[in-house]
């Protein structure tokens, strides 16, 4: 997609004529005398409608979203949109240049402190001008994860549907067709859970990583949003039906100790089920080759939401599986 223009502002965006415009919303000038900017995309529409933001990289070594962001903009013809839609393919840009999920200079997760703050740290201040002055008008937020290093994932985290908010944020996880749906408020500090406390409908689809194949979960991640966006009236058509499930327990199976982690269960089962004690994995000693440890699915029917599906090196405590119970499920 060729981008006709530029604007200085959201607001100038927003009021302007159908088309694409990029946005660079100043943040502060760094000591390199630098300044430090979030790109936004900002897709006017034809027709008056929603406000969508979607927004990747709140951390910056989850690479695969920002290539998610910037694959959906030729999909995307104003002529096609009602309403407008913020695209930000990476809103942490200092954690993208070292790779990190926190930013180096104050030790800080993006997506642990907002609303941030116009006084406070670095990442403070990235908080505050993503939620203030670029995200302010949307009335949905998709927060986009996906995950670093020998990684993948693929579920979706909304909000209870317990109020409108998280009906509307619930109805749009459905939507999504994405295969495993995790009904949560969130962490305080987080972009879904500031966002949704002001009233927007917001999801956090969780898909992706440096997976095998050319394209990865690609296609797959860009099919979600495209059926969130139907669903809204943004683009044109119904959203495609998919076979989901809803777990409403968690946990997170971290290495008990360090060595080589040699999956058994690997990429091409995440976003399914496998069954209560199967080996996930096991860990060895890189010296002995002695077995260390086993990392078995915790229950019944265990929902696999992330896995790590390769030869990797691992510390004490590093992430190996996020597995899911179905609602209603014994453990």
């Amino acid at each position: 997609m060729t981008v006709a223009e530029r604007a200085d502002t959201i607001a100038a965006a927003l009021d302007g004529e159908p088309g694409c415009r990029i946005v660079e919303t100043p943040v502060t000038v760094l000591a390199s005398g630098q300044p430090l900017v979030i790109t936004t995309h900002v897709v006017r529409g034809a027709r008056p409608g929603h406000t969508v933001g979607i927004v990747s990289g709140l951390h910056g070594d989850e690479i695969s979203t920002a290539e998610l962001v910037l694959s959906l903009l030729p999909l995307l013809p104003p002529a096609d949109v009602t309403g407008s839609l913020l695209l930000v393919p990476m809103a942490s840009p200092l954690t993208f240049e070292t790779g990190t999920r926190s930013t180096t200079l104050d030790m800080a997760n993006l997506n642990r402190v907002f609303p941030g703050a116009t006084s406070g740290t670095v990442t403070e201040m990235l908080a505050h001008t993503l939620l203030e002055d670029v995200l302010a008008p949307c009335d949905v937020i998709i927060d986009l994860h996906s995950e670093p290093d020998s990684m993948g994932i693929r579920c979706l985290y909304t909000p209870a549907p317990t109020d409108e908010q998280g009906r509307q944020s619930f109805a749009l996880a459905q939507a999504s067709g994405c295969p495993i749906l995790y009904v949560t408020n969130g962490l305080s500090g987080m972009l879904m859970t500031e966002a949704g406390g002001r009233g927007m409908a917001v999801v956090m689809p969780e898909t992706g990583g440096p997976l095998p194949g050319k394209d990865g979960l690609l296609p797959e991640a860009q099919g979600e949003i495209l059926n969130m966006l139907r669903s809204l009236g943004t683009i044109p058509g119904d959203p495609e039906p998919a076979h989901q499930v809803v777990v409403d327990a968690v946990s997170h199976l971290r290495a008990p100790a360090g060595g080589l982690f040699r999956p058994v269960v690997g990429f091409d089962v995440v976003g399914r089920s496998v069954a209560g004690g199967e080996l996930l994995g096991t860990i060895a000693s890189v010296f002995s080759g002695e077995t260390l440890a086993e990392i078995r699915a915790p229950f019944a029917e265990s929902w696999l939401m992330m896995a790590r599906g390769r030869l990797a090196r691992v510390h004490p405590g590093d992430p190996l599986y996020i597995v899911g119970r179905e609602q209603g499920r014994p453990a």
